[in-house]
């Protein structure tokens, strides 16, 4: 005990004399150690960590300043959000979605239609198109209204609940409001959709141009056959009774395979069919010749 006691001292003396010497090389003396542990041997001293470099963030987009792609002008809300975007020569899809943080299929649902691609089927990007970049608010209500579907599976009629508008209507079933006005003369601009309004969501009754022809439908309105007339096309005819081009030829297929179906055309390039055929509208009951 005593030899420990001793040994004790004689190191605090030694460390305290050290404190107290002049740092060699004119180097200011050392700061005075903090106090030590109960005991005899110093902790061994821990070199500091170096400081973690400071993260460099990634610039948002602004919705202000134009990108290559999507050089057009925005047009913003009472909020300061962008709600609108009208494109320019150029634009991409990639360039509008990159510029205001969105994806191609909010694009697609914010316009109220089944996709946005920027080559082939292109909905918006020509110059002078306004393009919607907000999904607006509907009431909670809406949208659970019965649907009828054709054969193919794609909904022709919807029966419309209390809250349903023009604007859930077309989220659901991405039929753009200008054209449920037109498939639907007895609807108004109005928000709101009487309870029980059966809404097309097809041209249906609504000639267009390259199916100007008459049809046929069941008990439930889903159409069964359809009448060429003067000038109708392939493409318009499946459109106007919300079908695939493909699913019309499926319902009117040859008993020899030959062909993928059966109808006469007049100039098979442009897919003009001969006026004066039935053909058929519905899987279900397809005309096979």
């Amino acid at each position: 005990m005593r030899r420990s006691l001793v040994g004790a001292l004689l190191g605090l003396a030694l460390l305290t004399a050290s404190a107290c010497s002049p740092a060699a090389d004119g180097m200011p003396p050392t700061a005075e150690p903090g106090p030590q542990s109960s005991s005899a041997t110093a902790p061994s001293s821990i070199p500091a960590s170096p400081a973690a470099p400071t993260p460099t963030a990634r610039p948002a987009a602004s919705p202000l300043k134009p990108i290559p792609g999507a050089m057009g002008t925005a047009i913003l809300n009472a909020a300061g959000v962008p709600e609108r975007y009208t494109a320019v020569q150029d634009d991409t899809v990639d360039g509008i979605g990159y510029r205001f943080g969105i994806t191609t299929d909010v694009l697609a649902e914010a316009n109220m239609v089944p996709d946005f691609v920027s080559v082939g089927n292109n909905y918006f990007l020509h110059p002078g198109d306004v393009v919607e970049l907000l999904v607006r608010p509907v009431d909670a209500r809406s949208g659970k209204g019965a649907v009828v579907n054709n054969s193919a599976g794609h909904p022709i009629f919807y029966t419309s609940v209390r809250g349903d508008s023009l604007d859930s209507v077309g989220y659901k079933f991405r039929v753009n409001k200008a054209a449920l006005l037109r498939y639907n003369p007895d609807l108004s601009g109005n928000a709101t959709i009487p309870p029980g309004s059966k809404i097309s969501l097809m041209p249906g009754e609504l000639k267009i141009h390259g199916a100007t022809g008459t049809f046929t439908v069941d008990a439930k309105g889903i159409p069964l056959t359809y009448t060429t007339a003067e000038g109708d096309i392939e493409m318009q005819i499946a459109g106007r009774f919300n079908l695939q081009m493909v699913e019309l030829a499926d319902a009117n297929r040859p008993h020899d395979n030959a062909t993928a179906e059966w109808f006469d055309f007049t100039d098979l390039p442009s897919g003009t069919l001969a006026a004066g055929q039935t053909i058929s509208l519905n899987g279900d009951h397809p005309i096979l010749k």
